[in-house]
Parts: C-alpha cells; sequence; structure tokens
C-alpha cells in the first residue's frame, strides 16, 4: 500500500502539529482550549467530537458504518478504513480550526517570525512510503 505523507496525516498519526494541544503543550498558546471554548483540542477531539468539521467527519462516518460500528478506535479506523480515513484528514481545515493563532505571530512564536523576516522558508518534502498493513 502507498501512503502519501501529508501534513494533515502526519499531525493526526502522530499529534504533532497544528493542533491546540501541542501548541500548549510547548507554551506557544495559553490555552489547549478550542475557540469554541467546549474542550482541549486534541486529536480524539478531532476524530470524534469536533463541531466544527462534522460535514467532513459525515463521509468517514458513512464508509465506517458500512462494516463497523461508530465510534471506531484508532488503530482499527487506520487499519480497516484507511482510504476513508486519509480522505477525512485532508479535508480538514487546520487554519479553520485554529484560525486565533498565528504561528508567525513574533509574540507567539519568535523564531518563526524571524525566519519569515529574512525570507528562510521551511521545506518539508516526504516521498511516498511503502508500508505493509498485516492483518
Amino acid at each position: 500500500m502507498n501512503i502519501n505523507i501529508t501534513p494533515n496525516l502526519t499531525t493526526i498519526v502522530t499529534g504533532h502539529g497544528n493542533i491546540r494541544s501541542y501548541l500548549h503543550r510547548f507554551k506557544i498558546i495559553d490555552t489547549p482550549t478550542r475557540a469554541c471554548g467546549s474542550s482541549d483540542q486534541t486529536i480524539d477531539n478531532m476524530l470524534y467530537e469536533c463541531a466544527l468539521i462534522n460535514q467532513e467527519r459525515d463521509s468517514l462516518i458513512s464508509a465506517v458504518v458500512k462494516t463497523d460500528v461508530w465510534p471506531i478506535g484508532k488503530k482499527h479506523l487506520i487499519r480497516k478504513h484507511y482510504q476513508p480515513f486519509v480522505k477525512y484528514i485532508n479535508k480538514i481545515s487546520f487554519d479553520k480550526l485554529t484560525n486565533d493563532i498565528n504561528p508567525l505571530n513574533a509574540e507567539l512564536n519568535p523564531i518563526c517570525h524571524l525566519l519569515a523576516l529574512l525570507g528562510a522558508h521551511h521545506i518539508f518534502h516526504v516521498s511516498v512510503l511503502r508500508v505493509n498493513i498485516f492483518n
């Protein structure tokens, strides 16, 4: 199986990226609580609860309930429903979910702000990865 690594997929699988719980852990932002104020923005919250991405999640749920019961554990979600999972993940707009966070803000992230001012670019390129998933 070929896996196209995207920033969204990396964030959801590793928990490292532009999500409030991760940014809060490193004191880049003051709170992990979502903009709507209902709960902390975590990977589980994004996969199963976040109302801001209900529409995107509906297609994933529709695919899963054909053969399983929703909610399904992350491990089984990735193993048994990889294609709809990736489609869902890549539809998520992290900008929409973290619209009050600007990583280039000098107060929040002075190093990224300085690099942006200097014209430096962060380049992340991962070629297609081949992974065998064993059942």
